[in-house]
């Protein structure tokens, strides 16, 4: 039986490699000192009493396991016992990635379901308000007996979880990621770590041209015998040439190739995360914010539109919030959409096709598109003010466990007004995101540039 006051001295165990103490101890100084009572060895490991039987006590007597993700935390053995211990006991796993590595099959088994908080840039200072913002969003969830908080905790509202976010796609195969003595060679270009998964499976990496040294993002694509190849390369390449467009708010394709078992897209490399952590860390955007993406986004559109491409689908978990050193954060779009059914086809794998599932991206998809009709300015509205939706409540509009109940909400339901959730927009800017995702596609606006203009304006309006 565990002494009560020793459940209560903390709510978050610091699961970490001995390699990474530094990194490690910083978190926790950094957590203690903005409220949130920590355990962590070897600070807290009882007198007197066996090193595991501690770390068992210590497990169960918290509300968040923070594992600091390393090359060494991802091997050790320790660590995974540790994990394993914090999943079977129910406690919210928050996995705070410090390099850039992809999970052992052991530990992917554990993790590959979890949402990321990337931390790979150092110092770590410069993550933790977004990180405390993270746990408390933990904190704040339904937990282990008594749901504590300790005092002194000053943990935000609870936050809906994110349709979009739980259904977004697991990480690589650890197979796919370059090692130190190896690295993955494409065309010109030597990939060198795991950036994040992109569309049907790919994957993004980082890497830097042979000859020229500069960096770059190289999504590779690996075709299986179950996907239609035919229709996933046209869509990369239509992608690829409707992005080959100089835009501040569109990551530049720079080169596009093909083998007998791989295509690959290869565009700048950009510092910062995606649309998708954002939100789900710092909740609903403030009014500014919203704004300054709402444009960028709009704006992008109509960029891609003037080179014949669409944004359908696009979706937070491939939007770039860009951060660099000395400039504004700004959004960058990745991808280029959805422009008819043989692309919605390609999206979706068989267990959408059977009902049992819903990617993420369709939640952005207009519902004409779904039912077969061609991609246009109008669809890609919808996918504006999706976008809009999530920016502004943290979820998307129509929520759904499979693909006929996505189709089925959009077509019979209405979301919830945005100008509940949040009044401080206004009932003009919160009813002109409405109006975007409307299942009648006349009923929306025209295009892009009309979104932008009635946002600027209704974001303008006075309160009522």
């Amino acid at each position: 039986m565990i002494d009560s006051a020793f459940v209560m001295a903390h709510v978050v165990f610091i699961s970490y490699a001995s390699k990474d103490a530094v990194v490690s101890n910083a978190i926790c100084a950094g957590l203690e000192q903005r409220g949130i009572p920590c355990w962590i060895a070897p600070r807290d490991i009882v007198p007197g009493v066996p090193w595991a039987e501690s770390i068992i006590d210590a497990i169960e007597g918290s509300r968040v396991m923070l594992l600091v993700f390393s090359e060494a935390s991802n091997k050790s053995v320790q660590v995974q016992r540790e994990v394993e211990r914090a999943v079977h006991k129910g406690l919210s796993l928050m996995p705070v990635r410090i390099e850039n590595v992809m999970p052992t099959r052991t530990m992917e088994y554990f993790i590959s379901s979890q949402h990321w908080f990337d931390a790979t840039l150092q110092p770590i200072d410069q993550h933790l308000e977004r990180l405390v913002q993270g746990v408390n969003a933990h904190l704040k969830r339904p937990g282990i007996e008594g749901d504590l908080i300790p005092d002194g905790v000053d943990a935000p509202a609870p936050l809906a979880p994110s349709p979009a976010a739980a259904a977004a796609p697991p990480p690589p195969p650890a197979s796919l990621e370059p090692s130190k003595e190896s690295p993955l060679v494409v065309g010109n270009y030597d990939l060198t770590k795991v950036v994040a998964i992109g569309r049907f499976g790919s994957v993004v990496y980082a890497g830097e041209h042979r000859m020229l040294g500069s960096p770059v993002a190289v999504r590779v694509y690996r075709p299986t015998d179950k996907d239609n190849k035919e229709a996933i390369r046209a869509r990369f390449l239509r992608e690829a040439r409707a992005l080959q467009v100089m835009h501040p708010n569109i990551i530049h394709v720079r080169d596009f190739g093909e083998t007998t078992d791989m295509m690959y897209v290869v565009t700048d490399l950009l510092a910062g995360v995606s649309l998708g952590e954002l939100v789900r860390l710092d909740g609903g955007l403030a009014i500014p914010k919203l704004t300054q993406f709402v444009r960028e986004l709009s704006e992008a559109t109509e960029a891609v539109h003037v080179h014949g491409g669409f944004i359908s689908g696009l979706h937070p978990e491939i939007i770039r919030v860009v951060r660099e050193p000395g400039k504004k954060e700004h959004l960058a779009i990745s991808s280029a959409g959805i422009g008819g059914m043989q692309d919605l086809l390609s999206t979706m794998n068989e267990a959408t096709l059977r009902g049992q599932a819903a990617p993420h991206e369709l939640s952005y998809v207009a519902p004409e598109l779904l039912m077969g009709n061609p991609a246009d300015q109008r669809a890609d509205v919808f996918t504006i003010g999706a976008l809009m939706y999530y920016m502004a409540t943290g979820r998307p509009p129509y929520p759904a466990e499979s693909f006929p109940q996505l189709l089925g909400r959009m077509l019979m339901t209405k979301p919830p007004d945005v100008a509940t959730e949040r009044p401080d927009l206004g009932t003009e800017a919160a009813a002109m995101i409405m109006r975007c995702i409307l299942a009648d596609a006349n009923s929306r606006f025209a295009t892009a540039s009309e979104v932008t203009a009635a946002w600027l304006a209704a974001a303008q309006t006075p309160l009522a």
